[in-house]
């Protein structure tokens, strides 16, 4: 089965999707390589409009970022793990974060104490490259926490371990089972569940054999101080960018970034926004003869 992704890069909403460009590129190309050349090509057909570039968190890498700053192109996009760890939220408390005055299109409707809420906290991040020529980029970076993306976190977490008990009682129960005859067995279902719950680090196993009966054995419990620990970053997550804080009111500016974040977009002044959309389709390659 061959795979050929497409990029596209339209207009914004208000003008309807126009495509201005699109490139062709092989199904098992990286996103992270696509930048520079969408990039690149962006900026020519912007001419001397300033290009702002929105991206998803694969917009983020050293050739990237420094790319788009030596050609003096602003970008904005969220950070991954790679770059700001769990432990970096961990630290954080929302409660000292400055408040948003920013309302999420979804909550436009909704009277204001059921509308979700976002606090922010602003830094900056120095990114080195992998070779010791490599110049270290400052980095402005916005550490936002949204009430909504806390609860959302809440609610999947606590299906997760309901999941997870569900999946260790029927195996407590199939114990010496012709599916679980002996330990190996049960400590292969262990792994398992442990990965499709997403619980390495959290749920805690031992498995073992009743010298009695010869049949496995099974004890394990979710350790709540690593549950404390993923509560606590609930919620947050940073938006790395180059762009200068606007004056006079940074809190409002973090709110406009926000908004803005969930978008694979390259905006240009005066054009309205672009947005950088990739597609993926599928072509059956012709049997052999």
């Amino acid at each position: 089965m061959k795979q050929v992704q497409t990029g596209l890069a339209v207009t914004g909403d208000p003008d309807g999707g126009v495509p201005i460009l699109h490139r062709a590129y092989d199904g098992g190309a990286g996103e992270v390589a696509q930048v520079i050349g969408a990039m690149t090509s962006l900026k020519k057909l912007a001419g001397r409009r300033r290009l702002l570039l929105v991206g998803d968190s694969k917009l983020v890498s050293y050739p990237n970022l420094a790319a788009m700053i030596g050609a003096k192109v602003g970008f904005i996009a969220p950070a991954s793990k790679t770059y700001v760890p769990a432990a970096t939220f961990a630290a954080l408390d929302p409660q000292a974060a400055t408040p948003v005055d920013y309302v999420a299109a979804r909550d436009a409707g909704k009277p204001p104490e059921q509308r979700g809420s976002y606090r922010v906290i602003e830094d900056t991040m120095p990114l080195a490259g992998k070779h010791k020529r490599d110049p270290v980029l400052a980095l402005r970076r916005v550490l936002v926490w949204s009430s909504a993306r806390a609860q959302a976190a809440q609610t999947n977490r606590a299906r997760k371990l309901d999941r997870a008990r569900d999946d260790l009682g029927r195996l407590e129960r199939g114990l010496g089972s012709r599916h679980y005859p002996d330990a190996d067995a049960v400590g292969a279902r262990v792994r398992a569940i442990t990965a499709a719950r997403k619980l390495v680090g959290v749920l805690t196993a031992e498995v073992g054999t009743d010298p009695a009966t010869g049949k496995p054995t099974l004890a394990w419990h979710l350790d709540q101080h690593a549950l404390d620990a993923q509560a606590r970053t609930d919620g947050w997550y940073a938006l790395l960018t180059n762009l200068d804080p606007p004056k006079p009111t940074p809190p409002r500016s973090c709110g406009a970034t926000r908004a803005n974040r969930s978008s694979s977009a390259a905006t240009g002044a005066s054009r309205g926004r672009w947005r950088w959309r990739r597609c993926s389709s599928k072509t059956t390659a012709a049997p052999p003869r």
